[in-house]
């Protein structure tokens, strides 16, 4: 299911970029067009080579992807660290977990860091014996500090749309691998996830 999920991402992805080329196809702009299909198969084909050398779960791995371009379109700049390194999982819940974790915390690093100049955010997932820690940081606004003690609560949000499920899902999903997460946050630092 996840993978299904992340697969759909991708292709919500793929649809955005064909509409640009077909609008610059149909606007008779070929220059644009050829500048803009060399930057996407560069950039494409550099983040699958960084992801798959690192990310060794195909499951994971297409979900990041779908991931890098979500950032893209929201103008965020993803970087995913050098000492990220994943091995494949034959965990089938663990991997729809680890989705969960991922994609909820990246989720919510996008969104805090369209407060931000500079609009960056990082992951680092290191795997470890059979310890699995994902950090993700984010250049946002820091969460007020009476706030960082009920973050994963349910119903709990810093977002004015928010609903407050994402972090007590990624919470939960910790918990079921006998795992935590937590947060620090300051006007310095930026904001930092770890599970």
């Amino acid at each position: 299911r996840s993978y299904i999920e992340a697969r759909r991402g991708q292709m919500h992805e793929f649809h955005n970029k064909l509409q640009a080329i077909s609008g610059l196809v149909h606007e008779q702009n070929y220059p644009a067009l050829q500048e803009y299909l060399d930057g996407l198969l560069h950039l494409q084909e550099r983040e699958k080579e960084t992801l798959r050398g690192k990310i060794h779960d195909p499951i994971l791995c297409a979900f990041l992807l779908s991931k890098f371009d979500r950032a893209a379109e929201k103008k965020v700049d993803l970087v995913l660290t050098d000492n990220s390194l994943m091995e494949q999982t034959e965990s089938n819940d663990l991997i729809q977990d680890l989705v969960v974790i991922t994609g909820n915390l990246l989720d919510n690093a996008f969104d805090a860091a369209q407060s931000s100049a500079m609009r960056m955010v990082t992951l680092d997932i290191v795997e470890t014996g059979k310890e699995i820690t994902i950090s993700v940081w984010n250049s946002g606004a820091p969460i007020e500090e009476e706030q960082m003690e009920q973050i994963f609560d349910y119903g709990v949000t810093t977002k004015k749309e928010g609903n407050g499920i994402g972090l007590h899902l990624v919470k939960k999903a910790c918990a079921r691998h006998n795992g935590y997460v937590s947060v620090s946050s300051d006007e310095q630092s930026g904001t930092e996830f770890v599970a």
